[in-house]
């Protein structure tokens, strides 16, 4: 069997709820943490998807996420980034209330 090997970390930085270490950064101030991620079309699929998830709250438990299609590429268009940030940052703003 094969099993994935990413680590999975939590804010708890005493480790208790499973994950290695932890980010005690994390609550310290608004912080906007995003992970992005892509996938390509098969053949001669001329597009990529571009997905984003972010944290909404200083736990890193509660998230969103958004899905942007763009030219097909193994980088992120300018455009596409820039809209991952602004939607990321609307939705931050909305459930905190305040900017990150």
């Amino acid at each position: 069997t094969i099993y994935d090997k990413a680590v999975s970390w939590t804010t708890e930085s005493d480790g208790s709820s499973g994950g290695e270490g932890g980010l005690p950064w994390v609550g310290e101030a608004p912080t906007l943490v995003i992970g992005v991620g892509m996938v390509h079309g098969m053949g001669y699929s001329s597009k990529s998807v571009v997905t984003a998830y972010f944290c909404l709250d200083s736990g890193c438990m509660r998230l969103s996420n958004s899905c942007f299609v763009q030219r097909k590429s193994d980088i992120i268009s300018e455009g596409v980034m820039k809209d991952i940030i602004k939607v990321s940052i609307e939705h931050y703003i909305i459930e905190n209330n305040h900017g990150p």
